[in-house]
Order: C-alpha cells, then structure tokens, then sequence
C-alpha cells in the first residue's frame, strides 16, 4: 500500500457520509459528529482542516494537561501572548464588544465570584494592604526615569501600557512591583512593571522568573534591575520630612502593624 492509499484508508475509516452529511469521529471518545466547527476546532496540520479530538475532548485534555504540567503550558502560552500582544488585546476588546449580554455575563461572573469565595478575597485584601509601598511621588518617579519610564522586565513604554478595564482600553500607570515578594515596601525593593509581568511574576523570586526560560529576558535589563537593588537605589532616596519631632519612616511603620493587627482580629 503506498503512502497516499494509506492517507485515503484512513480518511475513509474517520469520515462517514449519513442523510447527505460528513460525519468524522472523534479519537478519543469515539462518537461521531458533524464535520464542522461547532464540534471540532481548526487545525490545520490535518487534511480536513479540523482537530481529531471533539471540542468536549480537547477541552478535557487541556485542563488535564494544565493540572500536571502548568508551568510549561503557561510560558508556552506567554511566548504566544507576547509574539501577538496588539491582536490579543483588539480579540478581547471586540468580543466583549458584540453584545451586551456578554457584557453583562462578564459582570455577573465576577460578583458571584467575590460571593461564593470569600476567603480568596480576604486574603488578598490582607496581602493587598501588607505589600502596598510607603514611598514618595518623587522617589516613585525618580524609579521609573531610571528604567526610562518602560516595564523594568519586558521593555513595555508607559505611553503604550493599556489594559482591558470595563470592556475598555484604559491607559494606566506601570505597576509598583516587589521583586522580594515579603521584603521592605520602600523604594529598595521597587521596580516599574506592566501588569502582565507583575501578574505573571506572582510570588516567584527574581532568578526563577526573569532568566534564559522567560521569553522577555535580556541580560541588560537583568543587570539594570541587580544595580539597582543593590546599589543604585541609593541615589534617588529623598529626604524624609520630621512628623511631630518623629522620622516619618518610624511612622509609617506603625502605621502599617496597626493595619496588620487590626486584619488580624477581623
């Protein structure tokens, strides 16, 4: 049998023709569908243009997949984010943009997630209230001048950062990021990120996220970020003024316990 007899053997073997419909069955469950995009998705490695396994199938197989390899599927998903970034962004805007009730689904979807996990949300709020820096506006801007007002990770300008808010593309500020994520909330632990590199970067330390894996690495920026944490800094800290014949660090830090102690007893 040669090699194009054998494509067509199997081609026949999945494809079936029934009331004048193509059929093709699916490669893991087995059942048969109509060949069309509301049961399969595209792919276009295969002749017929469409996945061998059902929507329903690839799906499972996803979520699986997720569960026991989620660092790869992540960075895979990342490196296809970063290569399209302009698309994705105009994807989302017009899909929240057709209709209303989606809109609406989007909005519903939320509040019944703050309702139904209410100690996901007090802990955030907690680490929320915790990992806030206590810095000036000065310093603030002083940080981001020296990475020349660009995502100290990726390279992103702050002209160009846009995120999705309320089915809208708002322009925001870049994002105070903690390189140590339980460290000091001053300026030595603060660096300017987009939202995307802060969201990513979670609670990982600086070496397991920005390095050769991460598709943004460069070694220039990785240097940038270790001469300012470790000496850098320095240069732009801004005299604090006297509170009540108190320095105002010392203020602040109490402040903050208060804080603490006070979600603590809640």
């Amino acid at each position: 049998m040669n090699r194009q007899e054998k494509m067509q053997w199997d081609y026949e073997q999945k494809h079936r023709i029934i009331n004048g419909i193509i059929y093709k069955v699916c490669s893991q469950c087995k059942n048969w569908f109509p060949m069309n995009e509301e049961y399969f998705y595209k792919w276009n490695r295969n002749r017929d243009k469409l996945s061998a396994q059902c929507i329903k199938c690839s799906l499972k197989y996803a979520k699986k997949r997720r569960e026991e390899k989620g660092d790869i599927v992540r960075n895979n998903e990342s490196k296809i984010y970063y290569k399209n970034r302009e698309k994705r962004i105009q994807d989302i805007t017009k899909y929240q943009y057709k209709s209303e009730d989606i809109q609406k689904h989007i909005r519903n979807y939320r509040k019944n997630y703050i309702k139904t996990h209410p100690e996901k949300m007090a802990l955030y709020s907690k680490k929320h209230h915790i990992k806030k820096h206590i810095i000036t506006n000065q310093e603030w801007i002083n940080c981001k001048e020296y990475f020349n007002n660009t995502c100290a990770y990726c390279g992103l300008s702050a002209e160009e950062h846009y995120v999705v808010r309320y089915s809208e593309l708002t322009k925001i500020d870049l994002c105070r990021d903690h390189v140590i994520d339980n460290g000091r909330n001053d300026i030595k632990n603060c660096i300017p990120s987009c939202n995307l590199c802060n969201d990513s970067k979670k609670q990982k330390t600086l070496n397991k996220f920005y390095n050769s894996n991460n598709p943004n690495y460069t070694y220039e920026r990785y240097f940038r970020i270790y001469q300012w944490l470790r000496y850098d800094y320095k240069k732009y800290i801004m005299p604090k003024r006297r509170y009540k014949g108190q320095h105002l660090s010392a203020r602040l830090k109490e402040i903050e316990e208060y804080k603490i102690k006070r979600l603590k007893n809640k």
